[in-house]
Parts: structure tokens; C-alpha cells; sequence
């Protein structure tokens, strides 16, 4: 009884030297108190145990690892059960070795998952030596609106007509398109009004500031699609269709009644909308245009219940993976182009004098210009703008189809590109036609299709499926004249170096994928493994017989490209600022000029001050994570102690002692999160600043003329349209 008295004042005395002290005991080789028996009792672990107990023991390292992969990361939280060991592929028979991987996801939101891997040097049983981490799944979030792996980062406001109508074709934006196809008569859009996306009870979750000074006051009339109707799915005489069993088989099988028309095939995944500047198509009209969607976003986690419909494969596999590795003439190209032909045909017979301008993100950008290069050149003088966002350059797509010389030219004289220098579906086939790196000064070295204008994004993020993603129309930054703030020599030139470094990276890569020996049988079967093709981000590569590290080396160059390129427009609004004001202080300047100096002088200003506001609001999360960290060390290494002191003591009367000494005793996550959120609202705060500068400087011709609404209003009425969306990151 008295030994029991004395090891329950031992532990005691721990805790409270441990907490009072914050000092940790340690006691090299037996400890002290005991005389080695527990040890020698326990039962040996087996491998999968000590590997487990390994990656817990170093459970913030890894956590730490997970925040720096994205600022909007707050918490992290890992399923232990999940850890498993895989091989690791390098292109040979015998195989690279082995990896720990494990699953986790982040802020508490169970629609948050991400993959992680330790490398295991010898055998699949080992412990490591040394903590290795690498991030083998990218964060997701689940879109739980529109069952959608997509990160649907909106546009700020609505004053870029083309933009509206490229965003609108997919599901899930603001003022999209999609639930009125079915429509048999015309839908009036009007992008001069806000936007609002809502939650399933109907509460406003984001607003979209209405467009200012839009063609048409920003109206268009969605048309019906003359041809759409349901088709059967796959005849297979020996099933019975009647069967309910049957029938829910084909439909996961994706083999189940479509939606087919003129401008859709949900069977292919091609979707295209048809809209007028009249609400019907008549000799009235002047403009039309076709918007066409890019791919879809897939989810894994609804195929056990639809099968692989929500995977969208034709979007990801058959058109993205195909152009990606082998510039073919992708299947949905042929439909648009079937497509364009008919919409062409009733317009010169209803609207003979309209032109038909077209516009479309990522895959869709290929299936343009894919599609306009087989019309006929009556058809082809029909068209009049086509404006991409965020598309490759498809020159070699278009000499592999045969498209001639000429017709390349034309196509080039039509084509306007928007693209981030951090996106790499952007930069796929841009190398050399951006910046020229070995001579400073001097023209590519390659010429690009059409015009490419990089832009200046609001956030210097990768691609990826977090919000704000580099893919995403939400980093796009409105200069305040209808178009969007874009690099030059002398505005942000470390934007052009970084999107040519970025795009021979790719190339790089690429080559690598092509140097196995794929063949476009093989290389689907490979996108199928990897199934984001675009984000190279996923641990299959060993199916493969790619190897892992040339993935490593592609995300670390990638991330330091980013790294570097803010870095460097850092540098530049430090030095510019300065210089602007100097400019504008001479006297020397004219009328115009000292326009262009005033809306750079604020889009500078605007775009330094978000930077510094997420290294501070990114240096108080670290402090407070550092410093609940340091609390819960303390906690662990006290429980270990006590429970190594406690010879006469079951573990059952340890526990009971130290019952309340854990984290939620001393430390109040409620503190933690109301810090967290005031530093988020306090950057929300200067991003609405930020924007109302830049969307302001498109105004200052009229300024000049006292014709410009006042400054504090604009404010306002930013202000009080600002997305409110509660994005994953907070749930």
C-alpha cells in the first residue's frame, strides 16, 4: 500500500514539474523507478505496429508538412487505419522499393482528403531511419453541390463578357447555363445584374458583383438545342431492360439512356451552349456566340453508388490525356465541329448578317479550335472572336490533323488566350513561345497561336483542387476596362519567366511519359491509373512502370517556380511603387500616360498589400500552431513519464489519474479559431480593397473629366457584394 501511495506522489510530482517547469525528464537507458519488467513483458510489435506507432510518434512533423502545402490549411487530422505499404515503381521488373502511405483530411471537414508517403529504404517491414515525407495525393475537397472534385473559384465580378459566358457553361456557377438546355424556348441571362449562389435551403453562400459597361447591357438568350432528346443506352439482347436491376446496372456502367443533341452528347461528355444578343434568332441579330464547356470534375466517392459516371473518364481520359501526350484530334473536336456546321447553317438562313464569336476554358479550349479547323471556309468567315481561358497552345494538335498552313494563320489571326503562368494545363505546348530565357530581350524563339495574354493573378497558387486554384476563373484580376490585369516587359515580367519555366518543365515531363514507349492504348490505361492527368498528382505511377522520383522532382520544381515568381513580384512592387509616384510627380507626363501610371501605381499598391496581409495572416496561424504544439508536447512526454514511473500501478490507475490532463484542459481552441478568423476576415478585408483599386483604375479616364462615380462608393458597394461564401476550408 505504501509502494502504491509513493508511485501515485511520483506521478504527481511529474505532471506537475512537467507543466509548472515546462521542462521535460528524461532518463537515458531503464528508468529509475523501475527495474525493467514491464518492458521485458511486453509482447513484441509486429511490423505493422511499430510502423504505425513510428508515423505517430512524429505526427506534428507530418501535420506541419500538410500546412505548408496550402495557407487555407488550419488543422490537420489522419486516419490512422489507413496506413498501408505499397510498392514504388521506377520502370524495371524489380521494382523501386516500398512507401508508407497514409490518408488524411483537413479543418475537421470529413469532404477534405489528401494522401501522404514515407519512403521505406530496405524492406516493406522497416521502421525509417529518417522521416522522409512526400505528398503523394494532393488536398481535395469534395464539392458536395455538384459531387465534384473541381475547386469552383468564381469570378470576382461579371465585367468580362467572355469569361461569364465560359464560366457559365460549367454546372455549379453562377448564372450557369446548363439546367436550361432542356429548355424549348429561349433563357435571358443578364450579367450586368449580380450573381448568387446558394445553398440547398436556399441561403445566399456567394455573390457575384453584376458587369459594368458589358455589350448588349450584358444580356444574352440562351437558344434551345433544336436536336436534343434522350437516347438509348446500349441494346444488349440477352439482358432485360424492364429488369430495374438491370437498367440501374447500365446506367453505373455509364451504357444507360443519354442526352444527345446538336450541341450535346453526354455520352462523349460534349456540352456547348448557343446564345444571341435578340431573344430569338432572327434577322435582328447581330451576335451570337458558343460557349463550350471543359471537363467535368469527377469524385471517387460517389462511384460505389453511380458507378463511373461521376469519374467523367471521356472528359479526363479520352480528350484531356490523349491532347496531353499524343496532340490528337480529340473526339468531342468532332462533335463541335458537326456542331458548329448546323448552328452556322440556321444562322445564315435566320440572321444572315450576325457573326457567331466563341469562348471556352480548358478542355474546351482545344475543342474549339480543334473544332473550327474542319469548316469550310464560308463557315469559318462566320466566326468572328474566340477568346480561351486558361488552354494550351494546340499548333501541333492542328498540323497532326492536316489543318494547312494558311488555315493555321487564320485561325491564329482569331484566337485570344488568357492564361495563368501557374496553371499548368495553361502552359502545356507554350515552351519557347513565351520568354526568352537564354536572351533576355529578345522574341521567342517559337511562335504561339493566337495571342497569349498572362495574367496577373490574384493569388500565386498551383493547380490543384483547392479553392483558388490556378485553373480556376477566381484568380482572375479585372483591370477595370472589361479585361484582366496581364503581364508585359514592363509590367511583371517575372510573370512571363516563370510560365516559360513552367511550360518547359511540362515539356520536360512529358517527353518522359512519351520515352516509355506508350501507345495511345497504353497511355490510357496509364490516365486511367494516374486519373488527374492534369495535376500529376496522384501515387500511381508505379502501375505504371513510371517512376515516382521523376513525380517528385516535377512537384518540387513546380512549387519553386511559384515560390521564386512571388519572391520576385515582391521585389518588383517595391521598386515600382516609388517609381510611379516619382512619375507622377514630375509634371512630365501626358493625359494618357498618367492614366496608365495611376492604375498601375494602385494595382501595384493593391497587389503588395495582399501579399503582405497572407504572410502575416500565415505567420499568426504558424505561431499558433507552434504554440499548441509546444503545449501538447509537454502532455505527451508527462503522460510518458508517469506511465514509465508508475511500477505499482496498473495502467487503468495511471489513466484515472491523468484523466484530465489532456489539450482541451489547456489550451482553448475557441481562442484559437476566433484568431484565426480575424486574421482571415482582416486579409477578406484588404482582397476587397485590393479589388476596388484595381476595378476603380479602369475609371480614371473619367475622373479626369468628373464623370467618374465616387471612389467611396465603389467601396461600398464592393464591400457589400463580397463573396460570403463559407468555403470547406472553415466548415
Amino acid at each position: 500500500m505504501k509502494q502504491k501511495q509513493i508511485a501515485i506522489l511520483s506521478v504527481a510530482a511529474v505532471i506537475a514539474s512537467l507543466v509548472i517547469g515546462g521542462t521535460i525528464m528524461t532518463v537515458q537507458n531503464k528508468n529509475l523507478f523501475t527495474d525493467g519488467s514491464k518492458q521485458e513483458k511486453k509482447k513484441e510489435q509486429d511490423p505493422h505496429e511499430k510502423q504505425l506507432a513510428y508515423l505517430k510518434k512524429h505526427e506534428d512533423e507530418l501535420a506541419n508538412f500538410v500546412k505548408a502545402l496550402n495557407p487555407k490549411v488550419e488543422s490537420v487530422q489522419f486516419n490512422w487505419n489507413s496506413m498501408k505499404v505499397e510498392d514504388i515503381g521506377n520502370g524495371t521488373p524489380q521494382g523501386g522499393g516500398y512507401i508508407l502511405t497514409l490518408d488524411g483530411g483537413i479543418n475537421n471537414n470529413k469532404d477534405t482528403e489528401f494522401t501522404l508517403g514515407i519512403p521505406l529504404n530496405h524492406n516493406s517491414n522497416e521502421v525509417p531511419d529518417k522521416l522522409v515525407i512526400y505528398e503523394m495525393q494532393p488536398i481535395r475537397i469534395y464539392e458536395m453541390e455538384v459531387g465534384s472534385y473541381m475547386s469552383n473559384s468564381n469570378l470576382k465580378n461579371f465585367d468580362n463578357f467572355y469569361a461569364n459566358l465560359a464560366q457559365s457553361a460549367y454546372n455549379g456557377r453562377p448564372n450557369n447555363f446548363p439546367p436550361k438546355n432542356n429548355s424549348k424556348k429561349f433563357a435571358e441571362f443578364n450579367f450586368s445584374n449580380d450573381g448568387y449562389m446558394r445553398d440547398k435551403d436556399g441561403k445566399i453562400t456567394e455573390v457575384t458583383p453584376g458587369g459594368k459597361n458589358l455589350d448588349n447591357d450584358g444580356k444574352v438568350y440562351l437558344q434551345p438545342d433544336p436536336d436534343l432528346h434522350v437516347e438509348k443506352g446500349l441494346d444488349l439482347p440477352f439482358l432485360d431492360d424492364n429488369d430495374k436491376k438491370i437498367a440501374d446496372y447500365k446506367e453505373k456502367a455509364g451504357l444507360g439512356p443519354y442526352q444527345k443533341g446538336r450541341l450535346t452528347n453526354e455520352r462523349v461528355g460534349f456540352n456547348a451552349y448557343f446564345l444571341t444578343d435578340t431573344p430569338t434568332l432572327g434577322k435582328d441579330t447581330k451576335h451570337t456566340y458558343m460557349a463550350i464547356r471543359g471537363s467535368d470534375g469527377f469524385n471517387t466517392e460517389r462511384v460505389k453508388k453511380e458507378g463511373i459516371k461521376p469519374l467523367n473518364l471521356n472528359d479526363w481520359l479520352i480528350n484531356d490525356a490523349n491532347f496531353a501526350l499524343f496532340d490528337s484530334h480529340i473526339p468531342q473536336a468532332r462533335l463541335a465541329t458537326e456542331g458548329m456546321k448546323a448552328t452556322i447553317a440556321e444562322m445564315s438562313e435566320k440572321a444572315p448578317q450576325a457573326t457567331m464569336d466563341l469562348t471556352a476554358h480548358s478542355l474546351g479550349t482545344m475543342v474549339t479550335v480543334q473544332g473550327i479547323a474542319n469548316l469550310s471556309q464560308q463557315e469559318f468567315d462566320k466566326i468572328g472572336k474566340v477568346v480561351l481561358f486558361d488552354g494550351p497552345d494546340t499548333t501541333d494538335s492542328l498540323k497532326k490533323m492536316g489543318v494547312d498552313d494558311d488555315r493555321i494563320k487564320a485561325i491564329s489571326e482569331k484566337l485570344e488566350y488568357y492564361v495563368n503562368p501557374f496553371d499548368i494545363v495553361s502552359m502545356l505546348n507554350r515552351e519557347n513561345t513565351i520568354y526568352n530565357l537564354e536572351k533576355p530581350g529578345e522574341k521567342p524563339t517559337r511562335k504561339e497561336l493566337g495571342t497569349a495574354h498572362i495574367v496577373v493573378p490574384l493569388h500565386y497558387t498551383r493547380f490543384d483542387f483547392m479553392s483558388d486554384s490556378a485553373h480556376d476563373f477566381g484568380v482572375f484580376q479585372a483591370d477595370g476596362k472589361g479585361g484582366f490585369l496581364v503581364a508585359s516587359e514592363d509590367f511583371h515580367p517575372e510573370l512571363l519567366r516563370a510560365g516559360e519555366k513552367l511550360a518547359r518543365l511540362e515539356a520536360k515531363f512529358l517527353d518522359l511519359l512519351r520515352m516509355q514507349g506508350l501507345t495511345d492504348d497504353e497511355a490510357i490505361k496509364f490516365m486511367n491509373a494516374v486519373v488527374d492527368v492534369s495535376s500529376f498528382g496522384t501515387a500511381n505511377f508505379a502501375r505504371a512502370g513510371i517512376s515516382t522520383s521523376a513525380f517528385y522532382e516535377f512537384k518540387r520544381d513546380y512549387q519553386a517556380i511559384i515560390d521564386e515568381a512571388r519572391r520576385e513580384s515582391i521585389k518588383w512592387d517595391k521598386k515600382m511603387i516609388p517609381s510611379y509616384q516619382k512619375q507622377l510627380g514630375s509634371g512630365n507626363l501626358t493625359g494618357e500616360e498618367r492614366i496608365l501610371v495611376r492604375a498601375r501605381l494602385l494595382q501595384t499598391a493593391a497587389q503588395l498589400a495582399i501579399f503582405e496581409i497572407e504572410d502575416k495572416v500565415k505567420h499568426v496561424k504558424t505561431l499558433l500552431s507552434d504554440a499548441k504544439e509546444s503545449v501538447q508536447k509537454i502532455i505527451n512526454d508527462a503522460r510518458t513519464e508517469a506511465f514509465g514511473l508508475a511500477t505499482y500501478l496498473s495502467d487503468s490507475e495511471v489513466e484515472s489519474l491523468l484523466i484530465d490532463f489532456d489539450i482541451k484542459h489547456y489550451w482553448d481552441d475557441s481562442v484559437e479559431t476566433n484568431t484565426n478568423t480575424s486574421a482571415k476576415g482582416f486579409l477578406t478585408e484588404i482582397e476587397q480593397l485590393g479589388t476596388t483599386l484595381v476595378r476603380a483604375s479602369g475609371d480614371f479616364a473619367a475622373v479626369d473629366t468628373q464623370q467618374a462615380e465616387d471612389f467611396n462608393n465603389l467601396l461600398a458597394d464592393v464591400k457589400g457584394s463580397w463573396r460570403v461564401i463559407e468555403n470547406a476550408y472553415t466548415k
